[in-house]
C-alpha cells in the first residue's frame, strides 16, 4: 500500500489539492466533479493552472460539463487547461502532478456538496499510486468529448 496521509473534508482536499499544484513543474491532471471545480475557483486553483502553463507546463482535465458549468468551463479553457467532458460520473476525483504526488477519493456525493463535508480522499507522493491514478485517467481521457464540442452541443439546445 502506498503511503499517505488521510484527509477528512472538503476544504482540506481543496488546500492539499493547492499545495500540489503549486509544486507542478510539468503537468497537472485531474478528474473532478464541478462542484468541486466551483469550490476551486474561489480557492484560487485555475490561477495555479494558469502558471504552470504560462511556464511551459499543461493541464489536462476531464468532468462532466452540463448547462449550469459551460461558464466554468470556458474559464479554464481561456486559461489553457485542456478539457474533456465525460457523460458518466462516479463520484470519484483525484488530481495528480507530475506524475508523482496525488489526492484522490473513492466516492464522494456532490450533491449538496459543502465546504465543511467530511470526505475520505488520500494524499499520496508515491510515484506508484500516482501512475495507478493515470492508469484510470487515460482512458477517460480518451472517451471523452472534447470540451469546446461539448458547449457548442450544449448551446444549440437551448
Amino acid at each position: 500500500m502506498a503511503k499517505g496521509t488521510i484527509v477528512t473534508n472538503v476544504k482540506d482536499a481543496l488546500a492539499v489539492g493547492s499545495n500540489i499544484m503549486e509544486s507542478a513543474t510539468n503537468e497537472i491532471v485531474w478528474l473532478l466533479p464541478p462542484e468541486l471545480l466551483v469550490f476551486s475557483v474561489h480557492f484560487g486553483l485555475p490561477e495555479k493552472s494558469k502558471t504552470l502553463i504560462e511556464k511551459g507546463g499543461r493541464v489536462r482535465g476531464v468532468f462532466h460539463i452540463s448547462p449550469p458549468f459551460i461558464e466554468l468551463a470556458r474559464v479554464l479553457l481561456d486559461i489553457g487547461e485542456n478539457l474533456r467532458n465525460v457523460e458518466h460520473y462516479e463520484g470519484v476525483f483525484f488530481l495528480v502532478a507530475d506524475k508523482k504526488q496525488s489526492i484522490s477519493s473513492m466516492h464522494l456525493h456532490t450533491e449538496d456538496l459543502a465546504l465543511d463535508d467530511e470526505i475520505v480522499a488520500f494524499w499520496s507522493e508515491d510515484p506508484n499510486y500516482a501512475d495507478y491514478l493515470l492508469s484510470n485517467f487515460e482512458p477517460a481521457w480518451k472517451r471523452g468529448v472534447d470540451a469546446q464540442e461539448r458547449i457548442r452541443e450544449l448551446l444549440e439546445l437551448r
